[in-house]
């Protein structure tokens, strides 16, 4: 691919960001030096995004908050609290969850805490967490989806810890 391709390219995806949020966040600006990753990032988080996915958008951003905290990424903790204000979650369940800790599990703390679980154990559940998170509705399909947000987030989360990101002034 050329130089001027991958301009174009890099140009278009910066263009559709800013026409879909208002904005280009710190974070997409620093990816877009690799097109291919932010190409990656996006198409992941509008696949996680669509309509019929099971889980819903709160549940998805208590996901990537709780991915983002383990991570230690100030930038996404404190860009997915901001998300999560908007969306109208309670801000003790967003502060907790951006400091580690669960929230109540008819709340959404079910699948902080199947976050927590998939991330301390890189994924290697046995068959007690398996009935454990199936006894709190979370069966299989919900699980491979906690498994793909914290996969998309963990792009961001690294993108930042490399590239030492500053934090927008609309997530602050």
């Amino acid at each position: 691919m050329t130089i001027t391709t991958q301009e174009t390219r890099k140009q278009a995806l910066l263009e559709s960001t800013e026409a879909k949020f208002g904005f280009v966040p710190n974070v997409l600006k620093k990816m877009s030096a690799s097109p291919a990753a932010l190409e990656a990032y996006l198409a992941g988080q509008t696949a996680l995004g669509a309509e019929g996915n099971q889980l819903t958008d709160e549940q998805r951003n208590f996901v990537q908050l709780a991915t983002s905290e383990r991570n230690g990424c100030n930038y996404c903790t404190t860009a997915h609290k901001a998300i999560g204000k908007v969306q109208g979650s309670d801000a003790a369940h967003l502060d907790a969850i951006g400091q580690g800790h669960s929230i109540p599990e008819d709340a959404g703390g079910a699948y902080v805490d199947a976050t927590h679980l998939l991330m301390e154990k890189n994924g290697f559940l046995d068959g007690k967490d398996l009935a454990r998170l199936e006894s709190l509705g979370i069966d299989r399909g919900v699980i491979y989806e906690i498994v793909a947000n914290i996969a998309v987030k963990q792009m961001t989360n690294w993108v930042n810890h490399i590239a030492g990101t500053k934090l927008d002034s609309q997530f602050e």
